[in-house]
């Protein structure tokens, strides 16, 4: 998958724009990012990557987009 679509998924459970998305967007400056959004988004993106995210440990941790985006990197699940 691909930055875009990355974003269009966060964005998607956290009700916002893709636009809006940026990698500075986190728990800390997006209003719907709570425990469970974390959960949704995680859900989302191991729906879009074939179920190869839910044995990644690194997720649970990631508090921002840009963290998310660098564990994908990191497992060749985004270019």
């Amino acid at each position: 998958m691909n930055k875009e679509e990355v974003y269009k998924i966060i964005g998607q459970v956290l009700n916002m724009e893709a636009e809006e998305i940026t990698p500075e967007t986190s728990v800390e400056t997006a209003p719907d990012w709570d425990s469970l959004a974390h959960i949704n988004i995680l859900t989302a993106l191991d729906e879009k990557a074939s179920g190869r995210i839910a044995d990644i440990e690194d997720f649970m941790d990631a508090t921002s987009v840009q963290e998310i985006c660098d564990i994908l990197v990191q497992y060749g699940l985004m270019n």
